[in-house]
């Protein structure tokens, strides 16, 4: 029988090497079969673990720039270099994981740190620089990133704001570009994002993902009415500066004119840094998750399996929104019609169970739903109810597939 392994993280409890070697031990002992081949993939969508998920298929080393965190602590952070090629992972700087929860503030945190290390790496020699754009604790729309790059953010009075936090966002009326470097206006920007949401509205950066980054209902407001008077802004700035990457996504969308670039799929990622880099920088929006599985010739590897297994710490709706278990589920099935899909999750929300359903054979929540969520996500006890999972996983039958081979 051959299975593929491929899980997102547990965020902020498990990695997924630990999620892969864990299930592996767990299904040998209780299948007891000698006839069990793996093939162990360390993934992402985007978020936390792309880097370690891509560097080594692209054939980068680890390089370290100094810069900062989202609430402007000094830290020196890592990124890839390869072939002038850069990979960062915005949650190395500006993540949600960085930040103790008692810490965490929305209102004020920023991707100034993020853009430190865009600039490190385009001043060691990258010509095309990939971010991960994932996990963040931010809403900023990228203007700390920007600033960090040289851009500067003027009010109405034709006054540079300094403060980069999303309580200036309203203030912003123009962008100027004047003291950026021309290597970073000339650099090939992609960003590999891990959810295709817009960047306003029901659905967008502030009202689907701030309240998990620490915002209250009031907060969220005034990060959607700031985010919209910014979108104008950043907009009118694309639309006269970088016409040419405004085709190509009319192109890309199958439309001849009028696309708001907030609305182009997965603006809304990492708290709207997407869309502020697409709108400074002409950046391209690819998934994260076909990005990372791609490079490990995922759907080459399935081809010839009998399951494919797949987890990630919360299963919601928004697993459904470009998540890695999701694309990963749907590229195997493209792959092999016959391949059965299995999905481990630390906590799944029942109500999406069943949209879920139609991607995975087999679901398995691993933590108990009266354990609470801080009891949950310690490392030993994440390990104890993924293993738990993974036995009742034998005994429901998820892995009776016969082999092919």
């Amino acid at each position: 029988m051959r299975i593929v392994i491929s899980p997102d993280s547990f965020k902020g409890s498990l990695s997924s090497a630990e999620i892969s070697d864990a299930l592996e031990s767990c299904i040998r002992e209780n299948l007891k079969c000698a006839d069990l081949h793996f093939e162990k993939l360390a993934a992402s969508d985007g978020g936390e673990g792309a880097m370690d998920a891509l560097k080594g298929f692209l054939c980068m080393e680890e390089k370290f720039a100094a810069a900062q965190d989202c609430l402007g602590k000094s830290i020196y952070a890592p990124y890839a270099f390869g072939s002038g090629r850069a990979l960062i992972e915005l949650a190395k700087t500006s993540g949600l994981t960085l930040i103790d929860k008692g810490k965490r503030d929305i209102m004020r945190a920023n991707t100034y740190g993020t853009g430190m290390q865009i600039r490190a790496a385009i001043g060691a020699g990258a010509r095309k620089v990939s971010i991960c754009a994932g996990g963040s604790a931010t809403n900023d729309g990228a203007m700390g990133a920007l600033a960090a790059l040289g851009f500067a953010f003027l009010d109405k009075n034709n006054k540079e704001i300094t403060s980069f936090g999303p309580e200036n966002l309203g203030k912003v009326c123009t962008l100027c570009a004047d003291r950026v470097d021309g290597k970073i206006l000339s650099a090939d920007f992609e960003l590999l994002c891990d959810v295709r949401c817009p960047l306003l509205g029901p659905n967008g950066a502030a009202r689907l993902f701030s309240a998990q980054k620490g915002a209250s209902k009031s907060d969220t407001e005034m990060l959607e009415s700031g985010m919209e008077a910014y979108c104008a802004a950043m907009s009118r700035f694309f639309l006269s500066n970088r016409p040419g990457h405004y085709g190509e996504y009319l192109n890309r969308c199958g439309k001849i004119r009028d696309l708001n670039p907030a609305d182009f799929e997965g603006a809304g990622a990492a708290g709207g840094f997407a869309f502020g880099l697409v709108c400074a920088l002409g950046a391209k929006i690819r998934s994260g998750a076909a990005a990372v599985l791609e490079a490990q010739k995922f759907a080459e590897k399935c081809s010839n399996a009998d399951i494919m297994i797949t987890a990630e710490g919360k299963a919601d709706f928004q697993s459904l929104q470009g998540k890695l278990p999701a694309e990963a589920a749907k590229l195997a099935r493209e792959a092999n019609s016959k391949i059965s899909t299995v999905l481990f999750c630390g906590r799944l929300d029942e109500s999406a169970k069943e949209k879920l359903s139609e991607y995975f054979n087999f679901i398995f929540e691993a933590a108990p739903k009266y354990m609470p969520d801080k009891a949950a996500m310690g490392k030993g006890q994440a390990l104890l109810n993924l293993k738990g999972a993974a036995k009742r996983a034998c005994l429901a039958g998820a892995f009776n597939t016969p082999s092919k081979t």
